[in-house]
């Protein structure tokens, strides 16, 4: 509420300070200048009412509730905090439905209160609206513009969290693409055996390719089961001990799988090794 008869500036210069300044609150002007001329300037430098001296307080009070509701885009001002809800046009209060009766003055300090309650919550509420319209799969960090200072470790600790989250996300889908890649090659050995099973002429042909074939599966159970090590591991954010490999016997286990393949198109298939062998 502003009075235009400040005592030491304008109030038309306070008005128009304040909405340079993009200050939105609701204004109410409250002033004896009743000349056209001034109520047409106070209302375009951004006064949301304007009020002539003498006036009624039970109609200023309306005036003034009138700007709070539209401003929070409200039709109609019904206050709720759990099971209390006061009806501020008819000074109505109820608990759970049933009305309760209070002095005047208990009254105006249980309406301020809810106000202030209200306006409180507001920056958690406009959050929450924010976080239901998301899609699922957004994670990019929230902003929200006129945040208040108290709500500022609540957002930070938010997008800290949509960011590890991503990281996750991340750190799967490169974890299923290396799977992908990894299991080729055992399921590619495994099918070649089978197939050699199946175009066997003996049964001591047919029998070493099958036993191949279970070596095989074998195999890929062990790739599935270090897989599956390595994606607990980096999901604690922990990290594997070393150790060192066998390249050469591991090599000459590729080879081993793929040589009946080569066999069957006259190709061989070998291994050289220099040095130990080990990595």
């Amino acid at each position: 509420m502003l009075d235009l008869g400040l005592p030491q500036k304008d109030g038309m210069e306070v008005l128009q300070a304040l909405r340079g300044k993009k200050i939105n609150l609701p204004i109410l002007v409250l002033t004896a200048r009743d000349a056209v001329a001034d109520r047409i300037k106070g209302l375009d430098l951004g006064a949301d009412d304007y009020v002539l001296k003498p006036v009624d307080l039970y109609e200023l009070g309306a005036r003034l509730r009138s700007l709070v509701r539209r401003a929070h885009g409200q039709t109609q001002e019904l206050l709720t905090c759990g099971a209390i809800q006061v009806n501020p046009a008819t000074r109505e209060v109820s608990i759970e439905g049933q009305p309760v009766l209070l002095s005047t003055r208990e009254y105006d300090l249980l309406h301020v209160l809810m106000l202030a309650v209200g306006n409180g919550l507001a920056p958690l509420r406009h959050l929450s609206e924010v976080l239901a319209r998301r899609q699922l799969q957004a994670l990019e960090p929230v902003v929200l513009t006129d945040m208040p200072a108290e709500i500022a470790p609540v957002m930070q600790s938010l997008n800290a969290l949509f960011e590890r989250i991503g990281a996750m996300m991340t750190a799967e889908r490169r974890f299923t693409a290396d799977a992908v890649h990894e299991l080729r090659t055992p399921i590619a050995a495994i099918r070649t055996q089978a197939q050699v099973a199946l175009g066997a002429t003996t049964d001591v042909e047919r029998r070493h390719a099958l036993t191949y074939t279970l070596a095989g599966c074998d195999r890929a159970a062990h790739l599935v089961e270090q897989l599956l090590t390595l994606s607990r591991l980096e999901s604690c954010s922990a990290t594997a001990p070393a150790s060192r490999v066998d390249v050469s016997a591991l090599a000459q286990r590729v080879a081993a799988d793929m040589a009946r393949l080569g066999e069957r198109f006259y190709r061989a298939l070998g291994t050289e090794q220099s040095g130990s062998g080990l990595g």
